[in-house]
């Protein structure tokens, strides 16, 4: 049980629990302080449905510690084979650090497949070839930039999850290739702005300026009913729900000449 005078332990989410409905999935529990993973001696979970029913009562860890997670739980997959599609699950870790058991919650969401990128670094380099560490002309050490292409997909989820929509239910993820690229190309050059800050800070605000226009420019083709099959027309949507301001209509006096 923790108490006021405990520690603060750090539990890393990004983004929601993404779950795939029949699936095998290990949930991972990673715990920090001061920049460093710590291993719990003790770790169990519980997994709740919209309904309220554990999907998971309180089990134990599958592992404890090793490579670079802190805890892991294997989920088979028919533990959730017949579940029904949803957010608004309830992931709970009971986990025990340097003899304090501390309690972390997140939510969840069921889904049919999880949304992967189409952007790598071959796109990058077609965009800017001085990033390529094969290149002459390469103005970086860098031989790879999967943690900005990475950070930038979690960005592009989250922004999704805030605006009220699934990511699982994106059908068309091309659709989103300018925006994860546009926006990795300014956290590249966001960091870079320490060694060149006037050229490369202005590379990073114009890739900002237009992943900003990439996103307003964003239709995506949604499976509003989680069918998991595109519709004759397709459902496109932007990134962003539509907000509408107005007033109520003013009727002003009949001037007709009679």
């Amino acid at each position: 049980m923790t108490t006021s005078a405990d520690t603060i332990v750090t539990a890393r989410w990004s983004l929601p629990e993404l779950i795939e409905r029949g699936t095998d999935v290990t949930l991972v529990l990673r715990l920090y302080r001061a920049g460093a993973l710590l291993t719990p001696t003790w770790a169990r979970v519980t997994l709740v449905d919209t309904a309220g029913t554990a999907v998971i009562d309180a089990q134990l860890a599958s592992r404890l510690g090793g490579g670079t997670t802190s805890a892991e739980y294997d989920v088979a997959d028919d533990v959730t084979a017949t579940s029904t599609l949803s957010d608004g699950w309830l992931l709970t870790w009971e986990a025990t650090v340097s003899g304090v058991t501390h309690v972390f919650r997140t939510d969840a969401m069921l889904v049919r497949h999880r949304l992967a990128p189409v952007v790598t670094e071959a796109d990058l380099y077609r965009r800017q070839p001085a990033l390529d560490p094969s290149s002459a002309g390469a103005i970086t050490s860098a031989t790879d930039y999967a943690s900005q292409l990475d950070e930038a997909w979690t960005l592009i989820q989250a922004r999704l999850i805030a605006a009220g929509q699934r990511p699982a239910l994106v059908l068309s993820p091309s659709a989103l290739r300018a925006v994860h690229l546009s926006l990795t190309l300014a956290l590249i050059y966001e960091g870079l702005a320490t060694r060149n800050q006037s050229a490369y800070l202005e590379m990073s605000r114009e890739y900002r300026r237009e992943y900003a226009a990439a996103w307003r420019d964003l239709r995506l083709v949604y499976d509003q009913g989680d069918s998991g099959r595109l519709s004759s027309a397709g459902d496109r949507r932007g990134g962003s729900p539509s907000l509408w301001l107005g007033v109520a209509e003013r009727r002003w006096p009949d001037r007709r000449l009679t």
